[in-house]
């Protein structure tokens, strides 16, 4: 059976364990903040699998995360901030896919991880950036958002806005929820227009989906009022200890 599943996927079986850890993993960090599930598996994956490859991974599982965690989402999420957001990634897109599919593989996997890391930074640090304030913040937001799917991290810049507007938790996360999954629309086509989404993406995603489904159930049990002070911090210095080895080993190694 596992012959037959690294047949299927095209994976070699021990990069098929290192896959399924990563997809729990990821699938835990998104339910309990409700971003970060792409920039996870980028952050790992990327080391062993070439990033253009990885976006219509990602978008796929994005699909299935934001349907799972839709209800929390429309409960919750500042839906003006959220449609401002999705205008601006809709002229911040095709710029980011134009430069993903205009670079080497190497390169990209250097600047996924460079990005990846640098945001987490930002957001750790808690540093917000004067352009994001006023009216003009979530268009700004959503546009860097579409040019950052590059990597696949354009749910940390708009989290980077939304911490920036200092609103609670539960808001938060709603309005990345309900905004991811409304953007999807245009990635689709996108990744459409370039070639990206494959039958080997679906086949790979098949893989992983129940692990993040369950990692997102078991990170959602523990958004709770009294740790949700935590959620942020814990996960960026997991994300930011991620991207620094997998640096180290592209550049080192």
């Amino acid at each position: 059976m596992f012959d037959t599943i690294s047949e299927f996927t095209n994976l070699t079986p021990n990069l098929i364990w290192i896959v399924v850890a990563t997809s729990l993993f990821a699938g835990i960090i998104r339910g309990f903040t409700g971003f970060a599930l792409s920039a996870a598996l980028m952050a790992v994956l990327s080391n062993f699998i070439a990033p253009i490859e990885m976006v219509a991974i990602c978008l796929i599982l994005e699909i299935i995360a934001s349907l799972v965690m839709m209800r929390d989402g429309v409960k919750n999420a500042d839906m003006r901030v959220v449609w401002a957001m999705v205008i601006g990634s809709a002229i911040g897109t095709p710029i980011g896919y134009f430069v993903l599919t205009n670079i080497d593989q190497e390169t990209s996997r250097i600047v996924a991880l460079c990005v990846i890391s640098s945001l987490a930074m930002l957001l750790f640090m808690k540093i917000k950036a004067s352009i994001l304030e006023g009216k003009a913040g979530p268009y700004v937001a959503g546009t860097g958002a579409g040019m950052a799917n590059i990597a696949s991290v354009g749910g940390m810049v708009v989290a980077l806005y939304i911490l920036a507007r200092d609103r609670a938790a539960s808001e938060m996360r709603g309005t990345l929820v309900m905004y991811l999954m409304i953007s999807i629309l245009g990635n689709i086509i996108f990744q459409l227009i370039y070639g990206l989404m494959t039958v080997e993406a679906f086949k790979r995603s098949a893989l992983m989906t129940p692990f993040v489904i369950f990692g997102i159930m078991f990170g959602s049990y523990f958004f709770q009022p009294s740790l949700q002070k935590y959620y942020k911090p814990v996960c960026l210095l997991v994300l930011i200890g991620i991207c620094i080895a997998g640096l180290v080993r592209q550049l080192v190694f």
